[in-house]
């Protein structure tokens, strides 16, 4: 599980009860933490709206998806 949250204009990620991580941007929807700057999280909607973050690391994607 995956939770990503905004506070004071930066995005935050934190996975699997792991430590929170800041995001930072590449472009306007693609972002990647310090720690691990070879994978990327795409953020895309789906064809219902829904917004989608994928994780692409190595030209492979893992898609999570967004829980209320």
């Amino acid at each position: 599980m995956a939770i990503v949250v905004f506070k004071n204009d930066t995005m935050f990620i934190q996975k699997n009860k792991k430590s929170v991580q800041a995001l930072f941007d590449d472009t306007n929807n693609v972002f990647f933490t310090k720690i691990d700057t070879r994978g990327r999280k795409l953020f895309v909607k789906d064809a219902t709206g829904a917004l989608l973050m994928r994780e692409r690391r190595n030209g492979q994607d893992v898609v999570w998806r967004r829980k209320n």
